[in-house]
């Protein structure tokens, strides 16, 4: 009977203490449902993050993939370029020996009739004392105008060149008057 009574004991022992521990999980119930708000909060939280890395490295790869298309293009570009540089160069040297062959006065009109930077582009070519007798023999506003864009490589503006002339026929008209302050 005295194992009954103690087990009777420790039952109830036992009972009162899982009795406190119930009141106590209950009123931490409050608190146990806070922390599954949160817990929730953090997994959606996380879940966003997640997506939102999976896009960044999404975009991170097309981006990739775009500069490696564009440097495979820039490539094509410059070689497609250097390809008509070539082309180019051929030509004009082909030019060249055709004018050099000519006559003075032919090659003239020639390169006269040309675009500006292609005569320019065959002058550069030429020889000097070549180019010299060519230049001699072409009309004197084309051979000064093709001559200012081989020295100074850029093209004169119209109102640079109406300028010149003004200050030009000035300078004719006054050519006899001597203003000593102007060269002081």
């Amino acid at each position: 009977m005295r194992n009954i009574f103690l087990f009777i004991t420790c039952f109830t022992v036992a009972l009162s203490s899982f009795s406190a521990m119930a009141n106590k999980c209950i009123t931490n119930e409050a608190a146990l449902s806070d922390l599954k708000e949160q817990k929730l909060k953090l997994k959606s939280k996380s879940d966003e993050l997640e997506k939102r890395e999976s896009d960044l490295l999404a975009k991170e790869r097309a981006i990739a993939e775009q500069i490696e298309s564009l440097e495979k293009l820039k490539k094509e570009i410059l070689a497609a370029e250097s390809e008509n540089l070539e082309k180019n160069e051929a030509k004009v040297n082909k030019l060249v020996e055709t004018l050099d062959k000519m006559s003075p006065k032919k090659s003239a009109a020639v390169l006269a009739s040309l675009s500006d930077s292609l005569a320019v582009a065959a002058m550069m070519k030429l020889p000097s004392a070549r180019l010299a007798k060519v230049m001699n023999v072409m009309e004197p506003e084309r051979s000064a105008f093709l001559s200012e864009y081989l020295a100074t490589g850029r093209k004169k503006n119209k109102s640079e060149s109406k300028g010149k002339k003004k200050s030009a026929k000035k300078g004719a008209a006054n050519e006899g008057n001597f203003n000593i302050a102007s060269h002081t």
